[in-house]
């Protein structure tokens, strides 16, 4: 479970053992274990630009998911750092589904100019795309 309130709440209802991954806030008393999804995206976007990338999709995850925000901030940040306008960062809005990275990566694919890179923002997405 993350940080999708619904699903925590029906889980600890439930009364089952459970542990959060988030690094959010959340609902109840639930164990969590982090991730820093900001920096770490900021990261990953780095790395693409060092090895040449400049025009770089981005497949966001779930927007009822607070990760898909922090990771979008990380994304957007390592591109102004760089000096790489947003606007040669097209960004389409996934669900962390693999058929949503592929009907995102088809999207960004058909674009002129299209991305020399995509970020998708979690395995899933990643192998539709």
């Amino acid at each position: 479970m993350s940080d999708f309130e619904p699903l925590i709440t029906a889980i600890l209802e439930a009364d089952i053992a459970s542990v959060r991954i988030s690094q959010r806030e959340g609902v109840g008393q639930a164990p969590c274990i982090s991730v820093d999804d900001e920096p770490a995206a900021r990261r990953m976007t780095d790395h693409l630009i060092l090895l040449g990338h400049t025009t770089i999709g981005f497949i966001m995850g779930h927007p009822d998911h607070g990760s898909s925000h922090d990771r979008l901030r990380g994304f957007r940040a390592s591109l102004q750092a760089h000096g790489l306008p947003l606007e040669r960062a097209p960004v389409e809005q996934g669900l962390y589904t693999f058929e949503s990275g592929y009907a995102c990566a088809q999207r960004l694919l058909g674009m002129d100019p299209r991305p020399t890179a995509i970020f998708a923002s979690d395995d899933h997405m990643a192998m539709g795309s």
